[in-house]
């Protein structure tokens, strides 16, 4: 269950992560990877909330904006649990010439908003560190 988010949190999951991977001997993406897995939820709320998205296009947009991929067994159960929590909902779409299938749009919830605004601070600044730097 998703909950408020607070810097505390943020440095210890950061932290313990930078621990265990550092021990590990991982590579700064494998870091991006783990970081960006644990805070997925707070990431769908963050870019539904700017506007509706399909799935494979948030897909793309993780890759894009964090140099990381996550597949669709990874970012389709987060969808689909987010929605269950009332904090996304989907709709599907009809097909269109550039899509010849129909296809679900997921959109913020007033309770996902709700809970977005309690953590926009934090997750604003974990996106910026998270952005690939071209």
């Amino acid at each position: 269950m998703l909950s408020k988010l607070n810097t505390t949190f943020i440095l210890k999951v950061s932290q313990d992560l930078i621990c265990r991977n550092v021990k590990r001997g991982e590579k700064l993406k494998e870091l991006k990877k783990s970081v960006t897995k644990a805070l997925l939820p707070h990431i769908i709320l963050l870019e539904t909330s700017a506007r509706p998205i399909y799935g494979y296009a948030l897909i793309t947009l993780i890759r894009r904006k964090h140099g990381v991929y996550l597949g669709p067994s990874t970012v389709y159960p987060a969808l689909a649990d987010l929605e269950k929590q009332g904090l996304i909902e989907s709709q599907w779409t009809t097909p269109t010439p550039e899509s010849d299938r129909p296809r679900k749009l997921y959109t913020i919830t007033n309770k996902g908003r709700l809970l977005l605004g309690q953590n926009v601070t934090v997750l604003t600044l974990v996106n910026k560190m998270m952005e690939v730097k071209a």
